[in-house]
């Protein structure tokens, strides 16, 4: 696991003198349920699932319908550390409850939610007098049923409360969240021009409609404070903000799991459900905050969460978390055995034109990349990989594609320069991600190249570069080729189609033969490279419109190897055969 060291930054929290505070005896609070507010959830007292509620939001679990009560706020008489809470429930088949529990802050914030198993002890991020919990009724069929609540707070001698610091700034790259008409993990339905933020931890989530969590925002000189109503991007447990982090707990403050796991490759650059962040994205904002902000597009803004202390204002220098420059880099496919390299960093690849971006993974840890045009009159990147070929002979020639960095292209189109030809090969670099992709089987000699330009036909894509194996190969073996289909185009004309296999070198060439009514084999083609021709017959033989004509074709590969020609024609004008193509 890649491992982080915490970064001294010079907006350091600022710890003001600690208040002593006497504490009271153990203290009960039992909570008939009619006081709090209801979501998704009926009745008083005895409280169920409503018949329309909706499905629970990621980050409680999978379950087709979600409620959820809010308790009213409870002052104990005196400050408390820890809470104990259970229910008097009625639990149904594929049913459950969960608690969520928190403190308040002298200055009137509220702590982060915490998740309090039932039955058992949780500590509150800080000591408090004032506690309120939600508690989710869940369920996967008949709805559990809900009577009262009971939370028995504990406290110590000597507890102490710190005075509010300044709330932490950071450095996030942020999204839009978009998604209008969706609703989000408070119970909000989007509008067009919404104001709020969604972050990757359930911890903040305010309350339906409400601004217990709120964020400043800032962008080039541009402010505005805004509540906490979704969940995500990409995680629900990554409270990257916190001193004390629920989960990824060797990464710093203020760095967010999506982030190094796409330029790090954390986590095996992989999020909390298995995917692969696109964007190394920390906040979604909503879009009347994105627009109001002026941020055109996707961008690095400044975050201060307030409910961490007190707000600095605008303006305020975001800390820059460190990581380890020694940590570990995502596991990388070993090239073949007895293949020579060329790496993105050797002198055998060069950067002939245009803008690069380097990335923190790869063959060697690292790889270089540039983004993807549509068509060649864009082209701006150009990398090429110089055969190290000092032996000439048949090579077959591999591409590792690394596995972090934005979203590849599906269409990066490599042209291998071998003896006397150029061959294309399109490869998906999304899907073929840590692999040594085949190129094909190739005679090579020093000075032949490969080369890769970022036309792709998509745009904004990434195109990677990185090492380049040859590995050298033999090939005794002829290869096989079929007459596949003849059409009759009428007026005496035919077209013919081919194909062959080759199990190493590859075909370089075909010879095609043809007869007349069973008759003599004449050559018709010799070393074409096509796949397909019109034959045209001979108006001026004898009866030549009544005629059969048969076909037949062998082929040769890069290693000189040549196929024989079957006895028998593969097929005929009178009866075309449709052979799959091998």
């Amino acid at each position: 696991m890649r491992r982080y060291l915490l970064a001294a930054v010079a907006i350091a929290l600022l710890i003001m003198p600690v208040l002593t505070i006497n504490a009271g005896p153990e203290q009960v609070w039992v909570d008939d349920l009619t006081a709090g507010s209801f979501d998704g959830l009926v009745g008083s007292g005895t409280i169920t699932l409503a018949p329309n509620a909706p499905p629970a939001p990621a980050f409680v679990g999978d379950y087709p319908q979600a409620g959820s009560y809010l308790s009213s706020e409870h002052q104990f008489e005196s400050v408390v550390a820890a809470v104990v809470i259970d229910t008097d429930t009625t639990l149904t088949t594929g049913s459950a409850v969960r608690f969520d529990v928190r403190g308040k802050n002298p200055s009137g914030s509220w702590q982060m939610w915490q998740e309090a198993p039932r039955g058992g002890r949780v500590a509150l991020e800080r000591p408090s007098s004032v506690i309120q919990y939600r508690l989710w009724l869940l369920a996967n069929g008949e709805s559990p049923r809900a009577r009262s609540v009971t939370m028995v707070a504990e406290w110590s001698d000597g507890m102490t409360i710190q005075a509010e610091s300044q709330a932490p700034t950071y450095r996030i790259y942020a999204t839009r969240e978009g998604l209008v008409g969706h609703r989000t993990a408070n119970g909000h339905i989007i509008r067009p021009y919404d104001q709020f933020v969604a972050l990757p931890s359930w911890r903040a989530l305010s309350s339906y409609r409400g601004y217990e969590y709120q964020v400043r925002v800032t962008y080039k000189g541009r402010s505005k404070v805004v509540p906490v109503w979704d969940v995500g991007p990409w995680n629900t447990r990554d409270d990257y903000w916190s001193t004390n982090r629920q989960s990824w707990k060797d990464l710093p403050r203020g760095l967010p799991e999506a982030q190094a796991a796409y330029y790090d490759g954390y986590n095996g650059g992989r999020d909390e459900r298995g995917r692969r962040p696109n964007l190394p994205n920390g906040i979604d904002i909503a879009d009347g905050t994105f627009w109001d902000l002026g941020i055109p597009d996707n961008a690095w803004v400044e975050v201060t969460f307030l409910w961490e202390g007190y707000d600095p204002g605008a303006g305020t220098p975001a800390a820059t978390p460190t990581p380890n420059v020694t940590a570990t880099p995502l596991p990388v496919a070993l090239p073949p055995a007895g293949s020579i390299l060329v790496d993105n960093r050797d002198n055998s690849f060069r950067e002939m034109q245009g803008t690069w971006f380097d990335a923190r993974c790869g063959f060697n840890g690292s790889h270089r990349w540039t983004k993807s045009v549509a068509n060649e009159s864009q082209v701006d990147n150009l990398g090429v990989w110089k055969a190290p070929i000092t032996n000439p002979g048949f090579y077959e020639v591999m591409a590792y594609i690394p596995p972090c960095g934005e979203p590849a292209t599906k269409n990066a189109t490599y042209v291998i320069a071998h003896d006397g030809s150029n061959t294309k090969v399109r490869v998906d670099q999304e899907a073929n991600q840590n692999k040594w992709y085949s190129l094909g089987v190739y005679y090579f000699k020093g000075g032949n190249e490969i080369r890769l330009d970022d036309v792709t036909g998509e745009e904004g894509l990434s195109v990677r570069y990185d090492a380049m194996a040859w590995l050298p190969r033999s090939d005794n073996t002829a290869p096989n080729a079929t007459i596949i289909d003849v059409k009759d185009l009428g007026a005496g004309r035919y077209e013919v189609h081919w194909n062959g296999q080759d199990d190493s070198t590859g075909v370089a060439s075909f010879d095609v033969q043809v007869q007349r009514n069973g008759g003599e084999w004449v050559d018709w083609l010799v070393t074409t490279t096509e796949l397909k021709d019109t034959f045209i017959i001979d108006v001026s033989a004898a009866d030549a419109e009544n005629s059969t004509y048969g076909f037949r074709a062998r082929a040769r590969d890069w290693a000189g190897n040549t196929g024989e020609f079957p006895p028998n024609a593969q097929a005929t004008s009178a009866e075309p055969l449709m052979i799959q193509q091998p």
